[in-house]
């Protein structure tokens, strides 16, 4: 299969360099810049229709340092009974939805569901998962459609993979949702949970529609082998196309970073810009709290 990475530089106003890898199952090695005013991102092209994310958990012969988390400890309890969103969000990529709670339940209305599965995503941030630890994770779903879902935990950042995942079928009625795993890779200090409500190839997501969410918990199991967990990870700056890009697709990026005015397509090979551009508007998300900015690169295509 046929690859070529480029890298999507957001030029920073300040002095800071922020850099992250971004691909699709890819071998290549991080790029990182420390003198280098940018926040940087890599474009994966794929020349086939498909992408696909491989994960690789090393052995180690380290010994275990004594666990930070507890059987029984509920890292995620969102009710909405306060008819506020809880510290959810929302990422859209080519979808449209609005993100509010009413009537005790968080609800996603959803007015056009895009083309990718995560052309809408609600997403909740600010918990850990520690290796070899146990966990369940639970909600309530239902939807004035019938539709698919796809929930996942993954990490938040480079490919994007997912811990746990899976795809369901929601309607009318009510759904319990329950899904016990095991964190098989390195512990995670800031994983993301995901509720990817784009388009799939069944089901009514082409009409507009509500999707409501009650009882999201995620509950340690069993912590008695857990690791612990050390240190946070910087906050990405630039997010992209979670499965990479198709050469002849459309391409964007979404930046975050305020102080960026300008960004580049840099080949990861050569450092070398291959095209430039001016970051415009920002544009306000509610649901996030924070303002972004949209930047497009289809121009640049597999070379």
């Amino acid at each position: 299969m046929a690859k070529m990475k480029k890298l999507l530089a957001a030029t920073l106003a300040s002095a800071m360099a922020v850099s992250m890898l971004f691909g699709c199952g890819g071998n290549e090695k991080n790029v990182e810049t420390t003198t280098e005013s940018t926040t940087q991102a890599t474009e994966a092209t794929e020349t086939e229709s498909t992408a696909t994310t491989e994960t690789v958990t090393e052995a180690t012969e380290e010994p275990k340092e004594e666990n930070n988390v507890n059987t029984g400890d509920v890292l995620i309890d969102l009710t909405f009974d306060d008819d506020s969103v809880g510290g959810c969000a929302t990422y859209m990529n080519g979808g449209d939805c609005e993100l509010s709670a009413t009537g005790g339940e968080l609800v996603l209305d959803v007015k056009k569901s895009g083309n990718l599965n995560y052309a809408n995503q609600v997403y909740y941030d600010g918990f850990a998962l520690n290796q070899d630890c146990v966990y369940e994770l639970s909600f309530d779903v239902r939807s004035t459609v019938e539709r698919g879902l796809e929930y996942r935990i993954q990490i938040n950042g480079g490919d994007y993979h997912a811990y746990v995942m899976d795809e369901i079928t929601v309607g009318a009625e009510t759904m319990h949702v329950s899904k016990e795993f095991t964190m098989q890779e390195e512990s995670d200090p800031a994983p993301r949970l995901c509720m990817n409500l784009g388009h799939f190839d069944y089901g009514e997501d082409g009409t507009p529609h509500q999707v409501y969410f009650d009882n999201v918990k995620l509950t340690v199991v069993d912590a008695s082998k857990a690791m612990t967990i050390e240190a946070l990870p910087e906050a990405m700056k630039v997010n992209i196309n979670q499965l990479g890009y198709k050469p002849d697709s459309k391409k964007l990026a979404t930046i975050t970073e305020e102080a960026a005015t300008s960004f580049d397509v840099l080949d990861v090979k050569t450092g070398k810009s291959v095209l430039q551009g001016t970051i415009g508007d920002r544009k306000y998300d509610s649901g996030a709290d924070d303002k972004f900015a949209i930047v497009d690169f289809s121009q640049e295509h597999t070379r």
